[in-house]
């Protein structure tokens, strides 16, 4: 490479390294929100895993329970 070009290859990358970092830490704060969907998402199939169990128990499944469960899971799925 040229010095020139090499002089300007150099500029760009610090120019552009706070960019980078800034797109490298919001990266990570999505990778992390993602994390606590999951989480959440989880919680909530024990839930209805539980309030199933417990319905059954007592001889039947409690279906608008599940159906708003089922609705809140839906709202927070992930692709």
């Amino acid at each position: 490479m040229p010095p020139s070009w090499h002089s300007f290859v150099e500029d760009v990358i610090l120019k552009n390294a706070p960019l980078v970092n800034t797109a490298m830490r919001h990266a990570s704060v999505l990778k992390e929100n993602r994390q606590n969907i999951m989480v959440v998402k989880n919680n909530i199939n024990e839930t209805i895993e539980s309030v199933d169990k417990g319905k059954k128990k007592q001889g039947g499944t409690d279906k608008l329970c599940l159906s708003v469960h089922n609705e809140i899971l839906q709202g927070i799925s992930i692709r």
